[in-house]
């Protein structure tokens, strides 16, 4: 089993999908936990993530291997998978979004409506009560029509997810 992880957009989510790999390995929930690193983390010049760049390292991930996968996302790690979703001829056995950025999506003009429907495969949507970039109210009404998704509220006011919180809803 494979496992990858794509996070958000600022260049501190590096270090985080690292962190995610690692206590996915401790939790042996899998071996193979995997990170997309995107170009504008190791570039300064670059402030948001070229999509059309990580879009073919992450279909490229994909087709690489037969091998199932899952998929653990946040922030623009969302909208990178959700936007190539119809792209990928393999598609993932379970996917775990945190943190669904509305607002980021507003502001890179992204509609993400389109996006936000049943899928093939099991989906959960981990949202912070109160997160700045879209509040669980705001996003639990966004994907209402969709009843694959579970939707899971935390009580937190930040774009921030606990690796505890990841693995904890990754494995349930």
């Amino acid at each position: 089993m494979r496992i990858l992880v794509l996070w958000g957009n600022s260049v501190s989510n590096k270090s985080r999908c690292a962190d995610i790999c690692v206590a996915i390995k401790e939790q042996k929930i899998a071996n193979n936990c995997y990170y997309i690193m995107y170009n504008h983390w190791d570039n300064q010049t670059l402030k948001v993530i070229d999509f059309w760049v990580e879009e073919k390292k992450l279909l490229n991930w994909i087709e690489e291997s037969n091998e199932p996968y899952k998929i653990i996302c946040k922030s623009v790690g969302s909208i990178l998978f959700l936007s190539n979703i119809t792209k990928m001829t393999i598609k993932p056995l379970f996917v775990l979004i945190c943190g669904l950025p509305l607002r980021f999506s507003e502001k890179l003009s992204i509609r993400l409506d389109p996006f936000l429907q049943d899928h093939q495969f099991p989906l959960t949507l981990m949202q912070n009560e109160s997160d700045p970039e879209g509040s669980f109210e705001e996003v639990q009404e966004k994907v209402a029509k969709n009843t694959k998704w579970k939707l899971i509220k935390l009580a937190w006011d930040s774009h921030h997810y606990e690796i505890s919180d990841v693995v904890n809803n990754f494995t349930n």
